[in-house]
């Protein structure tokens, strides 16, 4: 996030270096692409790896958190193609409306990061039927909070905010709806 004391220059000129990244990974050419294959592909060893294995470390459904993890990346994955291209189109953000490139990938692989955040506090608790439910509903409502902080906010984060936090917020909300009310 933009700290407080930076002037009005420095702010503007962080604001502008964030969108030439967006400018630059939209409008790459073949050579070019070769860097962000790399970010690419050094996100989702991240995600599918990092993310999706760290759930395996519970003992009673270890087996289930890999499965749970694969799903839940693969269907927020392609739902996220989806939600962040309606959104974007939604809001006019010229940067990513209506194609398909690296920026578009990466915030896909980001949604499915935060839905696998919010997993983590549901895992054993949910049939697979009510988390597809869950992925459906996060990654629509993740896209947009991705969209409202950075296309009308003009939020800049590293991902605390993205993926974390909103995340957390999720996983603990669905689990209260499902087994507070109950009691």
């Amino acid at each position: 996030m933009i700290i407080k004391n930076e002037t009005e220059n420095e702010k503007n000129e962080y604001n502008s270096e964030i969108h030439n990244i967006h400018f630059l990974i939209k409008n790459a050419t073949e050579s070019e692409m070769k860097e962000y294959d790399g970010l690419f592909r050094d996100i989702n060893v991240m995600v599918f790896i990092g993310f999706g294995m760290f759930h395996t470390l519970l003992k009673r459904c270890s087996w289930t958190s890999i499965t749970i993890s694969m799903m839940s990346i693969a269907f927020s994955f392609q739902i996220g193609l989806f939600t962040n291209l309606l959104w974007a189109n939604a809001f006019n953000e010229k940067l990513i409306s209506g194609t398909l490139n690296f920026d578009t990938f990466i915030r896909a692989i980001i949604n499915s990061a935060t839905v696998l955040v919010s997993t983590g506090c549901v895992l054993g608790k949910l049939t697979y039927s009510q988390h597809l439910i869950m992925i459906v509903l996060e990654t629509i409502m993740c896209s947009l909070n991705f969209q409202l902080c950075d296309a009308k906010l003009k939020i800049v984060d590293l991902g605390a905010l993205y993926i974390h936090v909103f995340g957390a917020f999720f996983g603990v909300s669905i689990y209260m709806v499902l087994f507070y009310t109950s009691k």
